[in-house]
């Protein structure tokens, strides 16, 4: 688990680490956000407890969470998605 992980789920109110069924969950979205090449910045940063994924990041479009939102929701196991994307408008970066 990195430090940013850590101190989400602090923030999130658990300090525990994820087991089972939780870890595999924690797998699947990093294959999923390390596959997905329409993602526009990058890996998804995220935490899961007992089913429900808290996730972190950035995207450039309403259609991109959607997307990222639906990509979580369908890995097995996952009860509940809570979103905590930041949107970065594409002229704030210089595209």
């Amino acid at each position: 688990m990195s430090r940013a992980n850590l101190i989400q789920q602090l923030a999130a109110g658990d300090a525990s680490t994820a087991e089972g069924d939780d870890e595999s969950i924690r797998k699947a979205i990093d294959k999923v956000s390390k596959s997905a090449t329409w993602m526009t910045h990058g890996n998804l940063n995220a935490t899961v407890r007992a089913g429900t994924v808290e996730m972190w990041g950035w995207v450039d479009s309403e259609a991109e969470r959607r997307a990222i939102r639906i990509a979580m929701e369908e890995i097995p196991g996952v009860h509940k998605v809570s979103d905590h994307l930041g949107f970065i408008a594409p002229y704030l970066r210089g595209a």
